[in-house]
This record gives C-alpha cells, structure tokens and sequence, in this order.
C-alpha cells in the first residue's frame, strides 16, 4: 500500500470512529482490507528480497574496473564491482566520491533486467556525516515500490526515482559491457 493510501485509508477510519459511523472492530478490518494493492506489494517485495538474498549468497565470480566519467562538470573515477551468479543474476556496484561526499550505487538483475537497487549518499561536513540512503523494487521495468532514509534528493519535488535509478543502471550496465568486450 502507498504511503499515501495508507494516510487516506487512516484518515477515513479515524473521521468514521470520531463520529461514530464506524465500531473499533471495523477499523482493523478496514485498514487490512483498505486497498487491495497492499499485499500485491508485499508479495511483490518478499519475491525480489528472496532474489536478492540468493544472488548475495551465490558463490559469485568477481571483476572490477574503475572508468573515469564526467560527474557534475568533474572528471570523476568510478569503481565498479560485478558479481555474476551462473542461474541466479548479477550484482553490480558503482562508487564514487568527491572532496565532500561518496555515493554508492547497487543494483540487481535477473535475467539481465533490474529487480532491486540501493542507493546511499554520504555527505561529510567537518567532522560530521550525514547519510541518505533509498532501496528500490521494479518489476517489468518499472519502479514499483521505494523507500528513503535521510534527508537529501527525495525532498525535492522535482527529484524522479524511477527514471533515476533506470539511468544510472543503464549506465552501469553499457559500462560493464564495455569492459567486458575488452
């Protein structure tokens, strides 16, 4: 269930309840059953944290590289891992940091298509850090489920998960095939 059919499902319940429309006992019914899509998306993310749980544990074979990509106008070293697992997917890891932050990007495939993703930022302020962390469920190409930690990008209202996360996968995955076709 969304964030935001979760509220107005609540909202619903607790005008209901105050007015007396509704008895406590149709409350927890109406918040299990509120919206049908909730235990599609649980479904959903028990089957890619299966998935994901299987390529972490396969015996994986291991390459890395480091490819230099013009990030913000900087010439910027970009370390990547892959993690193939012969039947079960791939594992890729993008890193990189400049003089104030470090961003790691990770993302998992099955049959070459993205199931999951984590992003996290770390920011260092003097002697401080401040970290904004966000996994991501897709399925058939499309974002379908994320959640964020932190405050950073996702509190902009212009700031699109989906087609960021794509873009920087894609990324990922045609610097990968260039490394490999060495």
């Amino acid at each position: 269930m969304s964030n935001f059919s979760f509220k107005l499902c609540f909202a619903h319940a607790y005008v209901c309840l105050n007015n007396n429309i509704m008895k406590p006992n149709y409350l927890l019914i109406l918040l299990l059953l509120g919206n049908p899509t909730f235990s599609q998306d649980v479904a959903l993310r028990k089957t890619i944290d299966s998935t994901v749980h299987r390529i972490q544990a396969c015996p994986n074979h291991v390459s890395t590289f480091t490819k230099v990509e013009t990030i913000n106008g900087n010439e910027t070293p970009v370390k990547y891992q892959l993690k193939t697992c012969k039947g079960f997917g791939t594992y890729i890891e993008r890193k990189f940091s400049n003089k104030d932050s470090v961003v790691y990007q990770q993302f998992y495939e099955w049959d070459y298509e993205l199931i999951y993703s984590i992003e996290r930022i770390v920011n260092y302020y003097a002697s401080d850090s401040i970290t904004w962390r966000a996994i991501y469920y897709f399925s058939d190409g499309k974002l379908r489920d994320h959640e964020t930690l932190g405050h950073g990008k996702s509190e902009m209202d212009s700031w699109d998960p989906e087609q960021e996360v794509i873009a920087n996968y894609r990324r990922a995955r045609n610097d990968i095939r260039g490394f490999l076709q060495k």
